[in-house]
């Protein structure tokens, strides 16, 4: 009998053991699991499309402030790249030394249009008559040049204006920033052509001044030519 109750609280002892070592699955546990997990999976999907935007924001306003918007030549004339011919004082000097035959262009055309009378074409004396004619000619390169640069300065400040228009039709910080450069680079040209207009009034004024000299020189070769007395220079007075 007593073996029989010792057999008896084995089986029972290892029914227990058996039983104790199953997995107890709890359906509610596992659903509220899952619930979690999908709303951090859709917590993570929106913080990685945020991101995603911030980014796209982020490029965008980069590339509002970097690259080349190809401004830098809109409106440009190019014919206005300089006023005045780089070869001006040649020109000068071609003029100096050859009279009408040194007219070319529009010089020789205005000058045709507006000469009514040719003081120079009863000099026989070939350097008199070139020393006339120079004094002809200049003050017609003089109108052509200074017509010029102002027509010049006008069609940049026509740019200047057109420019500062594109400005209030757009928005994107770049290109204001290529079009304002665009009218400094336009406004830096007028003052540079000012410039050198100055410098060719200056010259021009010289060369007055040598045409007179050149003038007065060959009258007195003339008058001594023809036996004339010669103005003394006067001395100074010590």
């Amino acid at each position: 009998m007593k073996k029989i109750i010792l057999s008896f609280a084995f089986a029972l002892t290892v029914t227990s053991t058996a039983h104790a070592q199953l997995p107890v699955t709890d359906a509610g546990s596992i659903a509220q699991n899952l619930a979690n997990h999908l709303e951090q999976m859709v917590k993570f999907a929106q913080q990685i499309e945020q991101l995603k935007q911030q980014f796209e924001q982020q490029k965008m306003q980069f590339n509002a402030l970097t690259g080349n918007r190809g401004l830098g030549d809109i409106l440009r004339d190019p014919t206005l790249r300089s006023y005045l011919p780089y070869n001006w004082r040649d020109l000068y000097e071609a003029v100096m030394s050859g009279g009408y035959l040194a007219a070319a262009g529009e010089t020789a055309n205005l000058l045709r249009k507006s000469q009514v009378y040719d003081p120079c074409a009863s000099i026989s004396d070939k350097d008199q008559r070139i020393a006339c004619e120079a004094k002809v000619v200049k003050p017609v390169q003089d109108k052509v040049m200074t017509s010029k640069a102002y027509d010049a300065t006008d069609k940049r400040l026509q740019e200047i204006e057109s420019l500062m228009q594109e400005i209030n039709k757009t928005g994107d910080p770049k290109a204001i920033a290529e079009l304002q450069g665009r009218i400094e680079s336009e406004n830096a040209m007028i003052q540079n052509e000012d410039t050198r207009l100055h410098l060719y009034q200056q010259m021009a004024k010289a060369q007055d001044k040598l045409l007179d000299e050149r003038q007065h020189e060959l009258d007195a070769k003339d008058n001594a030519r023809r036996g004339y007395p010669q103005p003394k220079a006067l001395e100074a007075a010590y």
